[in-house]
This record gives C-alpha cells, structure tokens and sequence, in this order.
C-alpha cells in the first residue's frame, strides 16, 4: 500500500515536474521571440541597404542623363538653348513627343 509519505513525495515531484514543464516553455519561448527578431532586424537591414542601393543608383542615372541633356542643348544654336537648359524635362518632353509623332507618320507611310 502507499502510505502518507509516498503520495506527499509523489506531489512534490509532480510539482517539480509541472515548474520544470513551465520554465521549459518559457525559455523555449523567449528562444523562438529572440529569433523572429533578428530575423526580422536581419530583414530591416536587407531592405535598408537595398533603398539605399536603389537610391544612389537612380541618382546616378539622373545625373547621367541631366549631363547628355546639357550636351544636347549646348549644341543647339540660338536662344532655344538658354531655355531648353533651364526646362531639361520640357525640353525632353518636347523631343520625346515629336519623335513618336514622327514615328507615327513614318510608320503610317511604310504601310501605304
């Protein structure tokens, strides 16, 4: 038979058991919180430094392109460039719309 003493230490290591159990899933929970967070600083900083890539990309690019503008305006004779290189984008604009209208009409007699 089990006497007082048996089931009093029965209670005491189920209780251990049941601390052990608690301990165990807050420490494997605290483990599991600190990776989803460096993964997502991780993330951050991936993205970060992609922006900033992107950035100094596009920022190279317009450069480039403010450079070939100026090139092309200075060659242009008269005050038109004076104007074109204060409106770079109007002027391109400008350009852009006049060769797909000659595009169009180029494309429309070789179809004659």
């Amino acid at each position: 038979m089990i006497n007082t003493r048996t089931l009093d230490r029965i209670s005491q290591d189920t209780k251990k058991v049941k601390n052990d159990v608690v301990e165990l899933a807050k420490d494997s929970s605290a483990r599991i919180n600190h990776g989803i967070e460096k993964i997502a600083g991780d993330a951050q900083d991936t993205v970060s430094t992609a922006a900033k890539t992107v950035a100094k990309d596009v920022s190279q690019g317009l450069t480039q392109y403010n450079s070939r503008v100026d090139g092309l305006v200075a060659k242009i004779p008269g005050d038109i460039n004076k104007k074109a290189s204060r409106y770079p984008w109007v002027a391109m604009s400008v350009v852009l719309v006049t060769g797909l209208i000659v595009g169009v009409v180029i494309g429309a007699a070789s179809s004659h």
